[in-house]
């Protein structure tokens, strides 16, 4: 026997070649386990090497008679372990017992669909990030034959939404989220169409027409709902199978198992079909970017959001659903294919929690899901999927309740702003909260602006007003801008923090300015230019007269 490859229990991998093990003691730690599959060969060969042919080949599969591991989903909120019964043999859940770190602990649920018992262990509080966390695991079968293992992980990131950002009097008769989308006929800048900067200011309509000095025009017609459209999820394609398309795409679909038979909905006010990339003509459906708002109904705990999206996305929470500069939660920042983006977020209070899913499209395909992960059985649900068992509930609204950043330039994160801009936010009063009015300061660079806030209507504005005296520096701003509300008996304070890139630029010292009696300003030659050329061979061949050293790249300087 020349190969061979054995995975075993613990999910690590031994690989033998002529008898010897050529993997480390022990094998290698991944993250599969022992169960039902199939075997894939391939190979790459070309030119005079090629062989395409392959033979003494033998498989010897052991059949489990006996309940065993099949999955470990941990994260830094608990775990969950996968025990899969087989045929007659199943899970004596009596037998079960765990040890973390060398402790007994009990199960905060074993439950069992179908073949399957998913043992789930939530922490009482949150692991630390990046620690060692061993989960010792034995349990018996009907039969009494005794399995044991060991999983050891590494918690990864999370975020944790505060408790004061939690809502109140928000009414839960509804359900859904409240859609508000811009498209226009004009690619985005500056550099990449499809960074999160760019799609804040298409939002916010800053991308100016040059021939009429105005924003671009929307090219989506207003929604029912106060401009807005309202939808029960978020489950978006430009082309679903429901206009005529082969299939639907990402998670959920027409087509989908269990909690993914989800049929994919047309972008909001967008004609779903397939994209020609002419605005003259419809369908199209590039250049697109919508905000989606609504009030999460958040139990205590730890949860795995996602987003399916083609192209980029940002998810974050606030005091206001409407929040520009709201905590981010998860993202996306560029463009791609239908592809997952998961992340991690603990709650430590139960509450109604203001949330904003930003999402766009560049150009190609266009899809977005906004999904949870069921932390017991690991399957994928849209947030707000009524129909579902294990639901998170969002509430929709038109209008946020207290004031919040509803602009902010520059936009957060972006990189080509130059050094003479305004830096500049603007607070919206919400409908139950007005912002106090000498509670607004605008702080750049840790210098704070002097000039006072001033109101216009229901929006608040505060500027640095950009000047060639004083201008923003090179590379990496920031600002902050706080202000409060009086909410009931309440007052709160808020802080919103921002970051921006200046391009870099160079000062021409005062001192190297010509007086103006020495230049001619009848001589509109303009430039005077001194050419040199060499020949150092002397032998008028330029090929053989390069510079000194004749080595390396010639057009450099000092050469």
């Amino acid at each position: 026997m020349h190969f061979k490859a054995e995975l075993d229990d613990s999910g690590h991998v031994k690989i033998f070649w002529k008898g010897q093990e050529v993997t480390p003691a022990g094998g290698l730690a991944t993250g599969f386990t022992p169960r039902a599959g199939r075997i894939v060969l391939g190979a790459r060969t070309g030119g005079s090497w090629e062989a395409t042919h392959i033979d003494n080949i033998k498989l010897t599969t052991a059949p489990f008679t006996s309940a065993f591991i099949s999955g470990f989903r941990p994260n830094a909120g608990g775990f969950t372990v996968e025990i899969s019964d087989v045929g007659t043999t199943v899970l004596d859940t009596a037998s079960l017992a765990l040890q973390l770190n060398g402790t007994a602990i009990t199960p905060t649920t074993v439950t069992k669909v179908g073949s399957t018992n998913f043992v789930r262990y939530a922490a009482p509080a949150p692991f630390a990030v990046g620690s060692t966390n061993t989960v010792h695991i034995s349990f018996k079968d009907n039969f009494g034959v005794a399995t044991t293992a060991d999983r050891t992980f590494n918690p990864a990131s999370y975020t944790t939404i505060p408790a004061d950002y939690a809502a109140t009097g928000v009414s839960t008769a509804g359900s859904g989220f409240e859609v508000r989308l811009n498209q226009m006929d004009h690619g985005r800048t500056p550099g990449d169409a499809n960074t999160i900067a760019n799609a804040e200011r298409h939002l916010a309509a800053r991308y100016i027409d040059p021939t009429t000095g105005q924003p671009y025009a929307n090219l989506v017609p207003a929604g029912p709902d106060n401009g807005a459209y309202p939808v029960t999820v978020i489950n978006w394609n430009q082309y679903p199978a429901s206009a005529g398309a082969a299939a639907d795409i990402g998670n959920f679909r027409a087509d989908g198992v269990g909690t993914q038979a989800v049929a994919d909905d047309p972008i909001p006010g967008i004609e779903p079909g397939p994209n020609n990339g002419d605005p003259s003509f419809p369908p199209y459906n590039d250049n697109i970017v919508a905000e989606a708002t609504a009030y999460l109904d958040l139990p205590a705990g730890f949860y795995t959001f996602g987003v399916n999206s083609d192209d980029g996305f940002k998810v974050s929470a606030g005091h206001s659903p409407k929040n520009v500069l709201g905590l981010t939660l998860g993202s996306f920042n560029g463009g791609r294919g239908s592809s997952d983006t998961l992340f991690d977020v603990y709650v430590p209070t139960a509450g109604v929690y203001p949330i904003r899913l930003l999402w766009w499209e560049g150009g190609g395909g266009a899809n977005c899901e906004f999904f949870v992960i069921n932390q017991v059985t690991g399957e994928k649900v849209l947030v707000n999927d009524r129909n579902a068992t294990f639901v998170v509930k969002s509430y929709p609204t038109t209008s946020s309740r207290v004031p919040y950043v509803s602009r902010a330039i520059p936009e957060n994160n972006q990189l080509f702003v130059f050094a003479d801009q305004d830096v500049v936010a603007e607070i919206t009063d919400g409908s139950a909260a007005t912002v106090n009015a000498s509670s607004v300061s605008l702080t750049v660079n840790g210098t704070p602006v002097t000039a006072a806030a001033t109101k216009s209507g229901n929006v608040t504005t505060i500027k640095r007003t950009g000047s060639v005296t004083d201008l923003l520096k090179p590379a990496d701003n920031t600002a902050s801008v706080v202000f409060s509300y009086t909410d009931g008996a309440s007052t709160v304070n808020v802080t919103n923090n921002w970051s921006f890139s200046v391009v870099p630029y160079a000062v021409i010292p005062a001192a190297n300015k010509v007086a103006a009696a020495n230049v001619n300003k009848t001589d509109f030659t303009t430039f005077k230019a001194i050419v040199n050329q060499i020949d150092r061979s002397l032998d008028g061949n330029q090929g053989n007269g390069a510079r000194l050293p004749n080595v390396g790249d010639q057009n450099r300087m000092p050469r």
